[in-house]
């Protein structure tokens, strides 16, 4: 699994298929455990956390021996007293099928006595096994968790996957028959404990529920995907249309201004070829030339300029055409009508009616004044 499935609960039972990878969990686990301890990167999630644990307690595999008169059970009872009496609240415990190899009905109360102290200790425990009530103990306390290795019941086989959040079948007869188990056997087997045990269809039912629920999940992750790529796009586009518009105003602002100046400039150089006015035309000249003088100060370009240098803050960044650059503001004289720049660290008064109400856009390097 992408995260330890040591992380979310205090006690896990890992529940499932013989040849499902019950045990390979707990070793990876308990590796992982170690490798964290030494600093070792472990194959997980980048979000993935794991605490550093005091001992690494595991009963995994048969210790049975002849010499020491030890059967499987009394191996498994042997290593599992030493877990109890080191187990902590900062210890991981890794028990490999618990209950196993005496009577089932005494193993399990057995199992469920010992899975009991180590929840009361606080041990961080994962635990595999075959028997039922050690799963209706993992769906009874509140830091436990029933989990299961995922079985294909098309393929009759095992997928290798751990399953959080629900129990799972052994898959006895499933295996028994894929293995070549006589089909009169298992058939008669199916016969006698199949129609005695709801549980089985309780939990089929609720894998299907869970595989249902998972393949939705990955809908909505597929379709929030798809919405985020939208929006991205949406985003993207409406840049563009913030960038072309502001080439237009960007334009139409150059555009206006040279309109106006190539007006006023021819007309003032007609009065320049045309020299000086005789005494009695002199009044009506400088009448001609106070209109020019007003006429480049109150265009709707001048008016809507002062209105943008008006509204100006020191610190903010301003276009001053003339220059061809997006400089600071330094300083504001509103009596004066001057605007104070930085142009490669000099200090420059620029009249408000040279300064643009737009910044211009990405890439911009025409010169306004040619």
């Amino acid at each position: 699994d992408d995260h330890l499935v040591m992380a979310s609960p205090q006690l896990q039972v890992i529940t499932g298929p013989n040849t499902g990878g019950k045990t390979v969990v707990l070793k990876v686990a308990g590796l992982s455990a170690l490798m964290a301890y030494t600093g070792i990167p472990i194959p997980a999630a980048a979000s993935s956390r794991i605490p550093v644990f005091d001992r690494i307690l595991a009963d995994i595999g048969d210790e049975q021996s002849l010499e020491q008169n030890l059967s499987t059970f009394s191996a498994h009872m042997t290593v599992t007293a030493d877990i109890l009496r080191l187990a902590s609240s900062r210890s991981l415990v890794l028990l490999d099928e618990l209950g196993a190899g005496t009577d089932p009905l005494e193993g399990a109360a057995l199992a469920e006595a010992i899975l009991e102290r180590l929840y009361k200790r606080g041990a961080f425990t994962l635990v595999s096994t075959h028997l039922g009530s050690l799963k209706e103990f993992a769906f009874q306390h509140r830091k436990c968790e029933n989990a299961c290795m995922e079985f294909d019941p098309e393929k009759a086989s095992p997928t290798y996957r751990l399953l959080s959040g629900l129990p799972g079948r052994s898959s006895a007869l499933v295996i028994a028959r894929r293995i070549g188990v006589p089909t009169d056997v298992v058939d008669r087997a199916e016969e006698i404990g199949g129609a005695s045990d709801a549980s089985e269809a309780v939990i089929e039912g609720m894998e299907r529920a869970k595989r249902q629920l998972e393949q939705k999940r990955n809908e909505m992750e597929k379709q929030r995907k798809q919405a985020h790529q939208l929006r991205e796009d949406a985003a993207q586009e409406l840049q563009t249309m913030q960038t072309l518009r502001q080439a237009i105003d960007h334009e139409a602002e150059r555009a206006e201004e040279s309109r106006v100046h190539a007006a006023i400039a021819a007309i003032e150089a007609a009065l320049k070829e045309l020299g000086e006015p005789p005494r009695e035309r002199r009044p009506a000249y400088d009448r001609l030339r106070e209109t020019l003088a007003t006429a480049r100060r109150q265009t709707t370009l001048a008016e809507r300029r002062h209105a943008t240098a008006q509204a100006l803050r020191k610190g903010e960044a301003v276009f001053v055409p003339k220059l061809g650059t997006v400089s600071e503001v330094k300083k504001i004289n509103k009596g004066k009508q001057l605007i104070t720049v930085e142009v490669n660290g000099i200090p420059m008064e620029v009249p408000f009616g040279e300064i643009s109400w737009i910044l211009p856009p990405p890439g911009y390097q025409r010169e306004w004044y040619e």
